[in-house]
Formats: C-alpha cells, structure tokens, sequence
C-alpha cells in the first residue's frame, strides 16, 4: 500500500513539473525558477528556457509586484537594453542572459512560487509563476 501512494505522489510532482508550461505565439516558455534568497536580498536572478519556437519573438522588459523593478540581462550579464531574442536555442540560465528583480520586498521562500508579468513583442504580455528551488 505505501508502494502505491509514493507511485501516486511521483504522479502528481511530475504533472505538476509538466503544468509549469507557458504558450507564446509560435513558442513554450518551460518552468521560470530561481533560487531562494537569504533574508536581506535586494536581489535575485530568474532562469528558464524555451522550447518548440516555430517563429521568433524578442522579450522586452518584465514586472513583478515582489520587486520594484526586473532588469532584462543579456550573456553575461550585461543590460539587455533591446531586450532578448527568442530563438530555438535561447535558454535564460545562470552566466548567459536572465532577468533580474531588483528591490526585493520579501525574501524567496523555498518552494513557493511568485508572480512575475514578462512582455514579449508579438505574444504581449505573459503572467507566469517563478518556481523558488526547483530546477
């Protein structure tokens, strides 16, 4: 019996990972995630990666009521002030191009998740969840 409810928790973590898909025109924005922060951050980085780009996009700029601000960073960490291209092999990860909130007003708890509003040139403006510790 405990054989089967751990068959059913793996079921229902793993749905859980697949739900965390988000739908562009032409592309899949896959699981925005970012590492908890200690107590006093001002700071955090997010990640995540797209998949099945059929036509190209360009994320321009991001908001999220948990930060006064979210900066666009291209490779390197540099001001993405033309923002990021979606292309089939863009991944946003740690020491290429992510976003950044700047001005956190909470600390990120790990496990939770935060809303985070990100605008695109032709798929508008996504509102997805950024998954705290797990990636």
């Amino acid at each position: 019996m405990k054989r089967f409810f751990f068959t059913v928790a793996c079921l229902a973590l793993s749905g859980a990972a697949l739900a965390h898909e988000y739908y562009g025109k032409g592309f899949t924005l896959i699981h925005p995630w970012a590492d908890p922060s200690p107590p006093k951050a001002t700071r955090a980085d997010v990640y995540m990666h797209f998949d099945g780009v059929e036509q190209g996009d360009r994320l321009l700029r991001a908001s999220s009521d948990i930060a006064t601000s979210v900066e666009v960073r291209g490779r390197g960490g540099k001001p993405a002030a033309q923002g990021i291209e979606v292309r089939p092999d863009t991944v946003l990860k740690p020491g290429g191009a992510h976003l950044v909130l700047v001005g956190l007003k909470q600390p990120l708890e790990l496990g939770r998740s935060y809303p985070l509003a990100i605008e695109f040139e032709k798929s508008g403006t996504m509102h997805v969840m950024v998954s705290i510790g797990a990636h």
